[in-house]
């Protein structure tokens, strides 16, 4: 099956990345998640990104397996192959240039969102690259973009349909207002009110901002920069009571990458025929 032949790289295992895997996954696709060695997500609970920490993980009917390269080129990809043909998804916890090089991916897709990519790589010199965010351009930041604004959500954008894009708002994030090392002192879950405490930061108290429930959290014992990312505040009219659940914004998020990803392919059977 082509789909199958296509190699596919998934930068950032969080929401996104966990929606769009399990998508394309699902739709034929097979492919391998990239993630950070102590990643800093706030919904670690409800996605892969937390199998680098427990060496494995369930979401749904697909486990995804914490997986290595290997040492000698014969042997790089045994394990990912591995995997895959166990019917799991792989998980690197790797550097991201020294995965892309070894990997040699036909399409990536970037999920981890303008705060974690600072580290940017040169997309010109891969067949395709979809990116997903309205501060990315197509042509100057990648081959495809998908909307992740209220007006765009979920879209496959053209450079003239980005023009005057809204930014959804993430304002219920709190984040660190010193550097250190973050302990959480409240569960995901629970009920917050304002100027409760939430966690600290070197003993120092972070309290909250607003009544609310508690949707979302940093692993304790990360150490965490200014205004890095805390924890996350819903009011409790607008937050989804089923927290395990991926937001239904990231399924159609997943489902624009679907899109773009499979049009690629259209575009290109000559690139996978030979396989």
């Amino acid at each position: 099956m082509m789909l199958r032949k296509a190699n596919v790289i998934i930068i950032g295992a969080g929401d996104k990345g966990t929606s769009i895997a399990l998508r394309m996954y699902r739709s034929g696709f097979r492919p391998v998640l990239i993630e950070r060695n102590n990643p800093t997500d706030l919904h670690s609970f409800r996605n892969y990104s937390d199998t680098v920490y427990l060496g494995r993980k369930q979401i749904d009917d697909i486990e995804c397996l914490l997986t290595h390269l290997g040492a000698d080129n014969a042997d790089r990809f045994t394990e990912i192959e591995q995997v895959k043909s166990d019917r799991k998804l792989p998980i690197l916890r790797q550097d991201q240039f020294e995965a892309l090089n070894a990997l040699d991916p036909d399409i990536i897709i970037d999920c981890r969102g303008k705060i974690h990519s600072e580290q940017q790589f040169e997309w010109e010199q891969y067949p395709c690259v979809i990116r997903i965010g309205n501060q990315y351009r197509v042509g100057s930041d990648g081959h495809f973009i998908i909307g992740d604004s209220d007006t765009a959500l979920g879209r496959v954008l053209v450079a003239e349909s980005q023009e005057s894009m809204e930014r959804r708002s993430e304002d219920y994030i709190s984040c660190s207002p010193l550097e250190g090392i973050f302990i959480a002192e409240a569960d995901v879950g629970s009920r917050i009110t304002e100027k409760e405490t939430v966690g600290t930061i070197n003993d120092i108290k972070i309290m909250a901002p607003r009544n609310g429930l508690l949707t979302g959290m940093l692993h304790s014992g990360h150490f965490v920069a200014v205004r890095q990312p805390l924890f996350e505040i819903y009011p409790e009219r607008l937050a989804d009571r089923n927290r395990k659940v991926i937001p239904n914004t990231c399924w159609a998020i997943a489902g624009g990458v679907l899109e773009a990803a499979l049009t690629f392919i259209t575009e290109n059977e000559k690139l996978f025929a030979g396989r």
